[in-house]
């Protein structure tokens, strides 16, 4: 018993994936672009439901029958653009980010995606652009639901529509209830783990148990609901982003606005007939291969250029997808949906043939990383020292002590235990900030100074970008601290994703009026935004990285540090940016001095780089003379610097 087409819903589909696609193409007003996602939620809520109803009441469902449609469903075009990005990503990405793809695709295989991204990545953070299966994260948190929800129909299966209701609408409070709290606590958790994203699809199977109840809605009725839903899933498209807390409450409003959408009758008024128009409905028949295609060419073509495309090179690549998908979706999803035309046995053994192939390539990928040990010794040894600057820099910072990851450890755990309130000289400043402030830290350490620390990933001193679990991490610091006299408040903020103005230094500085301390500024790093690519290439080249320029940017950082000049005044602002860029005897600004690292990436210092800020950073507080860096060796004793 098949369900009535509803055109609507797939001109739904359209709406949600050209959002997802917009802003992963980085296009201008289109910051909560993300929230096609949540619609896609709902939907997929809403069609499981009524397929699994519809199936009991004629006594045709089947378990294995489920699955096996979902396979059909989902497999053959996930296998294709698999393979094709593994493929390419031999061909334009070093051994090292292909040791990464290789871990996410076998993640993707295995139905944890979401899992995988939830300990590596976060989603809004600037190296999610170049990962090319990033989005496969949601695929995670439906097949995971596909795998449960089923099971929970068939316990329930004697239970009235009315007490399924019911059910599912105390599994969907709770869900929100969790998703509210992990995204206050634990905001990674709650954006990728199944649990925080329950009530989205939840919402989807409620409509799916009341819409029949409620008999033929009133035309103004269906029309209103139609109306409201369309502003609230557009609304938050154009206007959340990624600093709010997510998912949680804020996402009620695209959720509530699809249910609304899916609620309402298939009418022709202005909303039911924009969503039928057909060439949105064609969108959406082969909106699920549009999703797939689109964050691999991007993440690719951004990897193999260097991330050196711009708007009209990413709206470009977005216009690739549409033919390429429609491909897909004619040749690969069509036929292997159909039952008739791939019997189950050609099936599976495709799928699994298939799927075995990509798992095993990636554990080879994984093992080898990358297959380093093909590779020039030039590469083999800077990724080696590249790692152990890495190691020595989360050491540097005491990351999960002074410095909270969301990833890492609950908030309420990092709080509980933090005790960094410097020692000796570093008693008389404490750091606050972001990863780059970390790093501020880690340069006084390396000229032998222990400050007091409270920094966390992301956690922005000005007030119009700050978190709540941030503005919590700093009140702690400062009332532990409120009996010591002498001290001083140092800020820094990464530029990387927003430029700062004088009126953030100004509301920064309004914000930490309160605590009655003075407050000192350092200003932001220059960026070299490819330094490990362009490295590892001359590397493979069999080219000596050492040598040569690297192009950086520091605009962002100049106008900053005049913004906290302007502000706070010259001499309560440290420039980093000098401090850095002199560090190998007064030459222009370079990622390396003599053999050594300055950075670990483009922007975070590394034991080198922290020693060569850490000189001039203590002068600046404490006004002691401190001795020109002169070698690398000099720099960094190995052990003094070892984690």
């Amino acid at each position: 018993m098949s369900m009535p087409y509803r055109p609507s819903i797939d001109g739904l589909r359209a709406v949600a994936v050209l959002a997802v696609m917009l802003f992963h193409a980085e296009v201008p007003g289109f910051s909560g672009g993300f929230v096609g996602v949540d619609v896609f939620f709902v939907i997929s809520g809403y069609l499981i439901t009524s397929i699994i109803l519809k199936q009991q009441a004629t006594g045709s469902f089947s378990l294995l029958g489920f699955y096996e449609r979902r396979a059909r469903r989902i497999l053959p075009a996930l296998f294709l653009v698999m393979t094709a990005t593994v493929i390419a990503a031999v061909l334009v990405v070093p051994p090292y980010r292909f040791t990464e793809i290789s871990e996410s695709a076998a993640a993707a295989l295995t139905f944890t995606a979401n899992i995988y991204f939830w300990a590596t990545s976060d989603y809004f953070a600037t190296a999610s652009r170049l990962q090319p299966l990033i989005h496969t994260w949601s695929l995670g948190v439906e097949e995971q639901f596909y795998i449960v929800f089923p099971l929970l129909m068939i316990a329930l299966a004697a239970a009235k529509r009315s007490a399924l209701g019911w059910i599912f609408s105390v599994l969907a409070i709770i869900s929100l209830a969790v998703s509210e709290i992990a995204a206050r606590h634990y905001p990674d958790a709650a954006f990728y783990l199944p649990h925080a994203r329950a009530y989205e699809l939840l919402a989807g199977v409620l409509v799916a148990l009341w819409r029949p109840a409620a008999g033929q809605l009133p035309p103004l009725a269906g029309t209103a609901m139609r109306v409201l839903g369309a502003v609230l899933i557009v609304w938050p498209v154009f206007t959340y982003h990624d600093r709010m807390v997510l998912p949680g409450i804020a996402m009620l409003v695209p959720v509530f606005g699809t249910a609304l959408m899916l609620f309402a009758d298939d009418r022709d008024e202005i909303v039911g007939k924009a969503l039928a128009w057909r060439p949105l409905v064609a969108i959406g028949l082969f909106s699920y291969s549009l999703y797939l295609w689109h964050q691999p060419l991007l993440a690719l073509s951004r990897l193999a250029t260097l991330d050196n495309l711009d708007l009209k090179d990413n709206l470009v690549i977005l216009l690739l997808c549409f033919p390429l998908s429609w491909a897909t979706w004619h040749f690969v999803e069509q036929p292997f949906r159909d039952a008739r035309r791939v019997k189950l046995r050609p099936f599976v053994l495709t799928a699994g043939t298939v799927g075995i192939a990509i798992v095993a390539t990636a554990a080879v990928m994984i093992k080898t990383r990358g297959l380093e040990f093909m590779t020039r010794p030039e590469y083999v040894d800077i990724r080696a020292l590249r790692e152990s600057e890495g190691l020595k820099r989360v050491a540097g910072i005491r990351t999960n002590e002074c410095h909270y990851r969301a990833g890492e450890g609950s908030l309420e755990d990092f709080r509980n235990q933090w005790g960094c309130l410097g020692e000796g000289p570093g008693m008389s400043v404490i750091v606050l900030g972001d990863s780059h402030a970390a790093d501020k830290a880690f340069a006084l350490r390396a000229a032998g100074v222990e400050p007091a620390q409270m920094t966390g990933a992301g956690c922005a001193v000005v007030p119009r970008l700050m978190s709540e679990e941030c503005a919590t991490l700093f009140r702690l610091a400062m009332q532990r601290l409120k009996d010591r006299t002498g001290l001083r408040i140092l800020l820094t903020q990464s530029v990387t994703h927003t430029p700062l103005t004088a009126e953030d230094i100004a509301a920064a500085m309004e914000f930490f009026r309160p605590f009655g301390r003075p407050v000192v500024w350092a200003s932001p790093m220059p960026a070299f935004p490819n330094i490990e690519d362009e490295m590892a290439r001359r590397a493979l080249a069999g080219e000596d990285p050492f040598t040569g320029a690297y192009p950086f940017g520091d605009d962002a950082a100049r106008t900053a540090r005049a913004a906290m000049i302007e502000v706070a005044g010259a001499a309560n602002v440290f420039d980093t940016q000098k401090a850095f860029c002199e560090a190998d005897s007064g030459a222009s600004c370079g990622a390396y001095i003599g053999r050594q690292l300055l950075l670990v990436d483009p922007d975070h210092v590394s034991s080198v780089g922290a020693l060569a800020i850490g000189r001039s950073l203590t002068s600046f507080l404490f006004g002691e003379a401190q001795p020109a860096m002169e070698t690398a060796a000099e720099a960094v004793p190995v052990e003094a610097a070892a984690p």
